[in-house]
């Protein structure tokens, strides 16, 4: 299980990562800031479909 754990972490991290289009600062614009908080989003829906899937799969394998 720690390698399906680990996998699914980087899987994860790395989808999380790739829709930071850029770190919030102070200065930021109302529009700059809904836009990248909408990329988060979408990063964050990705990985919970990424994990549900994975989870149903390591599911059925262990009821195999």
């Amino acid at each position: 299980m720690d390698e399906l754990e680990n996998a699914l972490t980087d899987r994860v991290d790395g989808l999380l990562q790739s829709h930071k289009e850029r770190e919030f600062v102070s200065t930021m614009g109302t529009q700059a800031t809904l836009g990248e908080l909408t990329a988060r989003i979408v990063g964050l829906e990705l990985a919970v479909r990424e994990l549900a899937n994975e989870l149903q799969q390591a599911v059925i394998r262990d009821r195999s």
